[in-house]
């Protein structure tokens, strides 16, 4: 199957699915998978914001009838403003490894995604938050998967991801969804979105809630800043049991 396509208006589409302003969108095609999050599918912005969806040019496949759901949210700026408010504005803490940091964005950071090795503090004080928002999505949000994660899982997934390194973060969420040996491997592919997605959501938040806890308690820098580190944890559990609240609420 061939995985271009067109893309249109919702309002241009005519076939079976269920439509809901909320996490649930739904398109029954043709037997077939069309696809999931991963961007190798045109994306078109809809009608009930802020949710955006993968829409492809059905005609292309010739298939007729409903049998698959795609399930896209976007919950990007959600989760994006937990992590700033947690994060703060600028710091240079001689304490902390990371250095010069804003909004999260350590020095190192912005120097990656840039590609901009002569960057140093000054220009890490006067980010934008615009640009904080793109190293967001472009060095975390998307590799975690974070817009195929049901909600409230996409937070603790990306936040986590935003304060431990998105590989640990990514082994946690396999370890909790019962992922062992070589299958823990970092990387969240087909195998552990398709897992996620069975699991009871408020389930797995709270087992990740533990489980991010328990990977800060032996660092050896949680004397310094393991209080913050766990309160931080405490209220990604909370905010993002609120997100699977919210989406059972609007779905019952």
């Amino acid at each position: 199957m061939s995985r271009s396509g067109t893309c249109f208006p919702l309002k241009t589409l005519s076939f079976p699915g269920t439509i809901r302003p909320d996490s649930q969108i739904g398109y029954r095609f043709g037997g077939c998978w069309l696809g999931d999050a991963a961007g190798d599918i045109p994306v078109g912005e809809i009608a009930y914001p802020p949710i955006s969806v993968y829409v492809l040019s059905l005609a292309s496949y010739g298939y007729g009838r409903a049998t698959r759901t795609i399930q896209m949210a976007d919950t990007f700026d959600t989760c994006l403003a937990f992590t700033l408010r947690e994060e703060g504005g600028y710091v240079d803490d001689p304490a902390d490894p990371g250095g010069a940091t804003n909004m999260g964005i350590t020095l190192a950071t912005y120097r990656q995604w840039s590609d901009n090795s002569d960057l140093g503090p000054i220009q890490v004080q006067d980010m934008t938050e615009r640009t904080a928002r793109a190293i967001y999505r472009t060095l975390y949000w998307n590799p975690l998967r974070a817009d195929a994660l049901p909600a409230g899982v996409d937070l603790s997934v990306f936040d986590m991801g935003v304060n431990a390194g998105i590989w640990g973060s990514a082994r946690l969420l396999q370890r909790a969804l019962g992922f062992t040996g070589e299958e823990v491997d970092g990387c969240i592919g087909p195998e552990t979105l398709g897992a996620a997605a069975k699991c009871n959501a408020r389930t797995l938040v709270n087992d990740l809630a533990d489980r991010q806890s328990a990977y800060y308690r032996p660092l050896p820098d949680f004397p310094t800043f393991g209080t913050g580190w766990l309160n931080r944890t405490e209220a990604r559990r909370r905010a993002a049991l609120a997100m699977v609240g919210g989406t059972e609420t609007a779905t019952a």
